[in-house]
């Protein structure tokens, strides 16, 4: 097996893994310290194997004679150094294409989202809060450079005013940490390497958890904000919306894994164990790196030995 074929070998391993090990993760780390570092795993993973099955198919292609005369790279040389099955690179060719272009399908399509955002956003009152008249109970930040929260009447009707305080608080955690960010850059990871797509789900429930916590620090009790969010939770599921007008770029948590955040706030707060959950993850983060850089010099070593006999041979 070539360093190559290894490379992408690990690549999927560890994006494999990476899921199992989130879930691990996210029982240790508080939402804070667990989003963003399951964001840039998830960009690594899904670079790492970019990269390395750009490198498998490179080898292929490289010794064919039309792009080794313009490399001016040796073809014996290539397939001596980096023995990769024809087959095997022609098909990381297709793969790491429809990939790609699926990722560059949803960077456009998220930026286009972002822009009506911020559009929407402009047109709102300029203070970070706006209560429009609704009879849908609703709340959802509004992504967008400056950000909006929108709260409906019939939402605020739902809940008490001490729970009221627990949304406001909520919904500006989001848009104060910008949330938003993190779960479209975990997505589009996850659309470049569609084995990290459990990753999605890990990161919107940590984000909303952040959130969580946030509201528990700025009204000082968890069974309150645990009540506010069952209230909020139970009057969406009640309004039965069947045509939802949430702008797609939008974060809401009044009805995103309501029973699994209520249990979290009830539940007897465990003591963190940051070192093991950092361990975990940098175990991949290394073998992931590790492998992108042993790939990148051997691919690197090979194409200067190719030119070089190359060059020896002509004179």
């Amino acid at each position: 097996m070539t360093i190559v074929v290894t490379g992408v070998v690990v690549a999927v391993a560890a994006s494999l893994v990476l899921p199992i090990t989130a879930r691990h993760a996210g029982r240790r780390l508080p939402p804070a310290a667990l989003v963003p570092l399951l964001t840039a795993t998830a960009l690594t993973a899904a670079a790492c194997l970019g990269f390395m099955l750009c490198a498998l198919a490179l080898a292929v292609a490289a010794r064919e004679n039309p792009l080794a005369a313009t490399g001016h790279w040796s073809p014996t040389i290539l397939r001596h150094l980096l023995p990769v099955p024809t087959a095997l690179g022609l098909t990381a060719g297709i793969i790491v294409g429809v990939l790609a272009g699926s990722a560059a399908w949803r960077v456009l399509t998220t930026s286009r989202a972002l822009l009506h955002a911020e559009h929407l956003a402009r047109n709102l009152p300029p203070q970070g809060s706006t209560v429009i008249d609704d009879e849908i109970p609703d709340a959802y930040t509004l992504a967008g450079i400056q950000g909006r929260i929108v709260i409906t009447t019939a939402m605020l009707r739902a809940l008490r005013p001490e729970e009221q305080r627990v949304l406001y608080a909520h919904e500006h955690s989001h848009l104060r940490h910008r949330h938003h960010l993190y779960l479209q850059l975990t997505r589009i990871a996850a659309t470049a390497n569609p084995l990290l797509r459990p990753l999605v789900a890990i990161v919107r429930h940590g984000i909303e958890r952040w959130a969580d916590e946030d509201a528990v620090r700025a009204v000082g009790n968890r069974r309150t904000v645990a009540a506010a969010i069952a209230r909020a939770g139970l009057a969406r599921a009640r309004a039965q919306r069947t045509n939802a007008a949430t702008p797609r770029l939008a974060l809401g948590g009044a009805d995103h894994g309501t029973a699994d955040r209520v249990a979290a706030l009830l539940a007897t707060p465990s003591q963190p164990h940051p070192r093991i959950a950092f361990a975990m993850m940098g175990l991949l983060l290394v073998a992931l790196l590790t492998s992108l850089a042993t790939t990148a010099l051997t691919v690197h070593t090979t194409f200067e030995r190719a030119e070089q006999h190359t060059l020896i041979s002509t004179h």
